[in-house]
């Protein structure tokens, strides 16, 4: 009877520990499965942003060129005699500003990075603040700031984009 007792428990026993070792594996494929899901989602989130990133990049560029080329057209006919915000902008800039500053405005707010959006924001503004300028002097000033923070904005997207990687 002994030996049959002692069957009976060794049984057991294996049974109990094989039970104990599906549960651990099963834990521990669903913890792994889980991390594999989170990290492909984060994955997901860095390569959208990277891509708004270098989207935003371009467009702030081309908003600036577009707005420097207004402002070269509108001191063209300044110097005509024209008063300053007399003459209408060729259709081609005048379309590409309102286009790319649409586009800007949309790309800012998918910017998960609050610092990096409150400065383009602040660009964006100022670029606004150069378009709608009453004088030359004031056009000038206004196109300089915003140039300058148009590069500041540009490092900065910059640093968040290597982040990204």
């Amino acid at each position: 009877m002994e030996a049959a007792f002692w069957g009976f428990v060794g049984t057991i026993v294996g049974a109990l520990a094989s039970m104990i070792t599906t549960i651990l594996s099963t834990r521990n494929s669903s913890w792994l499965h889980k991390q594999a899901v989170e990290q492909e989602r984060d994955e997901i989130k860095r390569a959208f942003q990277r891509e708004t990133l270098i989207e935003l990049q371009d467009v702030l560029h081309d908003l600036m060129r577009l707005i420097t080329q207004g402002h070269l057209e509108e001191a063209r006919a300044h110097q005509a005699d024209k008063a300053w915000k007399e003459i209408l902008l060729s259709e081609d800039v005048n379309n590409g500003q309102r286009l790319a500053r649409r586009r800007l405005v949309i790309l800012i707010e998918r910017i998960a990075n609050d610092e990096l959006r409150d400065n383009l924001k602040s660009v964006n503004s100022e670029l606004c603040n150069s378009l709608f300028a009453t004088s030359r002097m004031e056009a000038d000033r206004h196109l300089q700031i915003a140039t300058s923070k148009v590069t500041n904005a540009m490092e900065h997207i910059g640093q968040v984009l290597r982040s990204q990687y």
